[in-house]
């Protein structure tokens, strides 16, 4: 199979219908469906499901999908990279998770657009083994990680802004008459909590294992709307959500429980002229505000 052949196949699976991807491809549904069916017996499998006019993926098409999204933007991204370039430009790609300390790696963001303007950023979020699976394969350039991680095949800079970690829970709930919390304060409390920790061994996730968890959230911002409702109090980083003039308030737990964010990059790597410039600006942040 080539890349080509894997865009076709993309663009049936995102409009489940071959006259509508041939029109997108701007080539005959003829031609497309001998591409379709070439590539499925190249596979040994069939593809999609044909329900009247709608191509529904099987299971070797889901896997397949998944495969060639990141095949097909691998190649974009390497073909852009190689362009011949007379100003610095190009696409930088970092992905992360929530987290307050994305505030350097957005200073860094500001002085290289206001620098060269023609440099474009890509944000993808996710959590610390979604973003270290993409910057193994090389989807993205930088990944935000958060600690405790594994960081020996990378090359990496600590952030200046440490995440802490308490409950974020509406004024009216009693816990919200204490200015700290312990974890026997929370432990029989109906609890909203990342699904991000569920799987790791971190001091995060032996805390979500003691507690009386009844929902996972991915964005903090539902999480939020779901403590509004009184489903209840959420575990949380500070400075995620606004609480100011707010029915919710966050309350940090003592002792505190710290998480300490890294931005890694593979070790060895060969940065474009935009991601050399991107890496500066951020050491040169992250040096400001470990002098303020």
């Amino acid at each position: 199979m080539d890349i080509r052949e894997l865009k076709y196949f993309l663009a049936v699976a995102r409009n489940q219908n071959l006259t509508k991807a041939a029109e997108e491809l701007y080539i005959t549904q003829p031609s497309l469906t001998r591409q379709i069916q070439n590539l499925e017996k190249e596979i040994g499998a069939p593809l999609f499901l044909r329900t009247g006019r709608k191509m529904v993926l099987t299971d070797s098409g889901l896997l397949l999908q998944k495969r060639a999204e990141e095949i097909v933007s691998l190649f974009e991204k390497t073909q852009a990279e190689l362009q011949p370039q007379n100003e610095i430009c190009g696409d930088i790609f970092i992905g992360g998770g929530e987290t307050y300390a994305f505030t350097s790696v957005i200073a860094a963001m500001r002085e290289v657009r206001e620098a060269h303007p023609k440099i474009r950023f890509n944000i993808y979020s996710g959590n610390t083994e979604d973003v270290k699976d993409r910057l193994d394969g090389g989807l993205i350039d930088f990944g935000v990680l958060v600690e405790p991680c594994d960081l020996s095949r990378y090359d990496f800079l600590r952030l200046p802004f440490a995440d802490i970690w308490g409950v974020l829970t509406r004024r009216d709930n009693p816990l919200a008459r204490k200015s700290r919390l312990s974890v026997e304060d929370i432990e029989n409390e109906p609890m909203i909590v990342s699904r991000h920790f569920n799987n790791d061994e971190n001091e995060i996730s032996r805390l979500i294992r003691r507690l009386n968890g009844i929902t996972t959230y991915n964005l903090i911002y539902n999480a939020s709307l779901m403590v509004k409702e009184g489903l209840g109090s959420c575990l949380c980083i500070d400075k995620l959500v606004n609480t100011e003039g707010s029915e919710l308030c966050f309350i940090p737990f003592e002792p505190k429980i710290v998480s300490f964010i890294d931005i890694a990059w593979k070790r060895n790597q060969v940065f474009t002229a935009a991601g050399k410039v991107f890496l500066q600006a951020l050491q040169k942040h992250i040096i400001h505000y470990e002098g303020i």
